[in-house]
């Protein structure tokens, strides 16, 4: 059996439980449980992410990569900066692979593309990858 519910039902149930937070105080004790739960999902994700890097520059190939694109990456920033985004390609046993590195030291604008660089990358996985040497 399954069950819809519309928009108005789910308004109404959110409604519902906005009053039952308000009536019962003490149910409030999920945002002490769900704002750690999310922080271990991202700690989780950066450790992940780190390791690739790790990984990379640990037990790398190195090839001869080429800068495709620098610019200001307008979708993120911290502290109103925002950081440089490089898109790079190189060749890979498989064909060639397309990545990208944001780095927050603005001379890099200056990179031209076309420019060439090395890339240590694991062979068997090319989205461990990373600049040689690192630029973040």
């Amino acid at each position: 059996m399954r069950i819809e519910l519309g928009i108005g039902k789910i308004h109404l149930l959110l409604v519902g439980a906005i009053f039952c937070i308000f009536l019962f105080p003490s149910l409030c004790v999920w945002p002490m449980l769900i704002f750690p739960l999310i922080g271990l999902f991202i700690l989780r994700w950066s450790i992940k992410k780190s390791n690739h890097k790790l990984n990379a520059l640990k037990s790398g190939v190195p090839t001869r990569g080429i800068i495709l694109d620098v610019f200001i990456d307008m979708n993120q920033h911290i502290n109103n900066r925002n950081p440089v985004r490089i898109d790079y390609e190189f060749d890979t046993p498989d064909g060639k692979h397309t990545d990208y590195v944001n780095v927050w030291d603005e001379t890099n604008l200056r990179r031209p593309a076309g420019e060439h660089l090395w890339i240590v990358f694991n062979p068997k996985n090319p989205a461990e990858n990373n600049i040689w040497p690192p630029l973040s």
